[in-house]
């Protein structure tokens, strides 16, 4: 699962900024042996960088796993699986991987597909019926791509009973007692109440419970050995335990009877723990039709579209962007003391996935500049400013952000300093309380949101990138500051 962010609006824009592109990642693969090939140097340059993140951003373990080429070429651990005992993460350490699960909820549904069980464009009260009238409109599709109108979920767990053992049919009429959010189609949302109505369907369609359903038709054939339900009774010892950091120390989460109520709702929505090297057994697979035909891949792998006929940057439980205007996909997880992230891009054949027992904001960050280090193509390159006057007022912007000293002044029009309040500022400025010295800073590409004309900045230090998104207008003012 996804947490809250401070400013959903501002953070949803930067989503849809730095996501787009997905219809390229069927374009015809290439390979960059030449560039990308893993030698002593990049190696020993992934080991400084990884470890000066987990120390900058007090993560106690870490499971690294890279492919190329399509085959494995990197399994790495670091770091502690347990604080307590300090006992070392392996290669084949076990972590909690959040809503990464989301993509085997969607590739299970596509199985179905294949197996003439159901169409996405049906609705979901073909398979509820007892779901109420405004679900019609609901279709597999919608929920799939966060597109069904639902709310996030977890400020709604009063509709829920901790007393009470939830069938499939039963689970999902509870959840339709949360008022919808939007017309179906209209708008995204990301939902994870969503995917629990998913994990539910497979579950009634299959007869099987969704753990089975996925060890039969996903897990088994891929020998993924560690995948296995969250809390599941398992002899294996090599399991991670979450950590959450409060007032600087590293405090394991407390399995409390509400937390594990919650956890055995969220099966098809974040249910999952494995390890790294399995999960790139599934990256590998994803590169042929041993599990999901090439039309179910494109399927996942293509933007949702809304009913004003614009696109989303979301497929089915991917997240689909592009670096220097090659695509790529990716998906992070985040749930009680664990984050992970997912990275594919098909062109270079390369994948990074990055399984952590902390609590980190930005792991995508960290992926992506692995990414870099073993292909220099998927680092950011500089692009020509044609407003120098808007690049040296946002380089100003960054500077006092640096030294938490963020000015809301008459470089901001009106509307701009209502939005920036102190609070909000407070929160940049923490934001950047660790950045360090800006060593790198240029424009990266101009982008166009509704009736906004955005241009995108990078900001580099030794250890942490960001991204900052700004509109000037007429008078050269700030009307539109993001910060990613």
């Amino acid at each position: 699962m996804q947490h809250n962010l401070k400013l959903p609006f501002l953070y949803l824009l930067i989503f849809l900024l730095t996501a787009c592109g997905g219809e390229q990642w069927e374009k015809k693969r290439t390979s960059n042996s030449a560039n990308s090939a893993m030698d002593s140097a990049k190696l020993a340059q992934i080991d400084q960088y990884v470890q000066a993140q987990m120390r900058r951003q007090s993560i106690p373990g870490l499971s690294l796993a890279v492919n190329l080429d399509g085959k494995s070429v990197l399994q790495k651990a670091y770091g502690t699986r347990d604080v307590g005992t300090k006992a070392l993460v392996t290669p084949h350490t076990i972590f909690q991987i959040g809503s990464v699960t989301k993509q085997f909820t969607a590739a299970s549904i596509m199985l179905l597909v294949q197996d003439g069980r159901l169409n996405l464009d049906q609705s979901i009260k073909i398979f509820f019926p007892e779901l109420p009238t405004e679900w019609a409109g609901i279709t597999v599709r919608h929920l799939l791509q966060h597109t069904a109108g639902l709310y996030r979920g977890e400020e709604h767990l009063e509709v829920f009973d901790a007393e009470k053992n939830y069938s499939a049919n039963e689970l999902v009429l509870a959840i339709s007692k949360i008022p919808l959010r939007a017309a179906p189609g209209v708008s995204f949302e990301y939902s994870n109440i969503g995917y629990m109505v998913l994990g539910a369907l497979i579950e009634k369609l299959s007869g099987k419970p969704y753990f089975v359903f996925l060890r039969e038709r996903i897990f088994t054939p891929l020998k993924m050995d560690s995948a296995a339900a969250i809390l599941s009774s398992s002899a294996n010892a090599d399991i991670a335990t979450g950590y959450t950091m409060n007032e600087g120390s590293l405090i394991p989460i407390d399995y409390s009877p509400t937390l594990r109520f919650w956890l055995s709702l969220i099966s098809g929505t974040g249910g999952l723990q494995m390890s790294a090297p399995d999960l790139a057994k599934w990256d590998l697979a994803l590169n042929s039709e041993q599990i999901l035909s090439k039309a179910s891949l494109t399927q996942m792998w293509t933007p949702a579209k809304l009913q004003d006929g614009s696109s989303v940057p979301y497929g089915f439980a991917w997240l689909l962007g592009e670096i220097n205007n090659q695509a790529f996909v990716s998906h992070n997880g985040s749930i009680f003391g664990f984050t992970s992230h997912f990275e594919r891009h098909a062109a270079q054949r390369l994948s990074v996935i990055v399984l952590v027992n902390g609590e980190v904001q930005s792991l995508d960050k960290l992926t992506a500049k692995i990414a870099a280090i073993i292909d220099p193509s998927l680092d950011w390159v500089p692009a020509n400013d044609s407003n120098t006057q808007r690049g040296v007022l946002v380089r100003q912007l960054m500077d006092e952000l640096v030294l938490g000293k963020l000015l809301v002044d008459h470089r901001f029009t009106a509307e701009m300093q209502a939005i920036l309040d102190q609070e909000t500022v407070s929160t940049f400025n923490e934001r950047f309380k660790t950045f360090g010295k800006v060593e790198r800073f240029f424009y990266v590409k101009q982008t166009k949101i509704g009736e906004m004309d955005l241009a995108i900045y990078l900001a580099e230090s030794a250890f942490d990138r960001v991204m900052l998104v700004a509109q000037v207008d007429a008078n050269g003012k700030i009307s539109f500051l993001g910060i990613n």
